[in-house]
């Protein structure tokens, strides 16, 4: 679990106006930063539900649906929310970084998504929320086959 230790990874700029996840390292610590950068009232004001089929290339939308599974099948817990569902990973290099990318890509073609990535101390659980506007949860459950994750 000590893969985290010595890596330093920034992770901004890859989604405007959601949450970043900034990781710094410290001496033998490794210390992560998580930062909301949209209030609450205007999370899901700005984007209808509606996908752009055509903001990935064919070649980008094989390797994001790949990754998507990867991830999903990895879903250790799933919660439901009012707005969405968060995931629990296991939080290790890898899927960290799977999960950003995860996030940069569904933001071109799902700009209605709302993403926190939240890293737990002590390289612990790893949770990715995804919200949006009304509508969103059954888009997400047919989109992402969570009836198969919530059993």
């Amino acid at each position: 679990m000590h893969s985290l230790i010595g890596l330093g990874i920034l992770l901004t700029g890859l989604f405007a106006s959601t949450p970043t996840l900034y990781c710094q390292q410290e001496g033998m610590r490794t210390k992560y930063h998580h930062v909301k950068t949209s209030s609450p009232k205007t999370k899901h004001a700005s984007s209808p539900l509606a996908c752009n089929l055509s903001a990935l290339t064919a070649p980008e939308r094989i390797q994001h649906e790949q990754n998507g599974n990867k991830i999903f099948h990895a879903v250790q817990e799933v919660k439901e929310l009012s707005d969405g569902y968060a995931f629990r990973l296991l939080a290790d290099t890898s899927m960290l970084l799977s999960v950003a990318e995860f996030v940069e890509k569904e933001q071109l073609c799902c700009p209605f998504f709302h993403f926190v990535i939240d890293v737990g101390p002590e390289n612990g659980s790893l949770w990715v929320s995804m919200t949006g506007p009304e509508g969103v949860k059954p888009f997400m459950v047919e989109e992402f086959s969570l009836k198969e994750l919530m059993k």
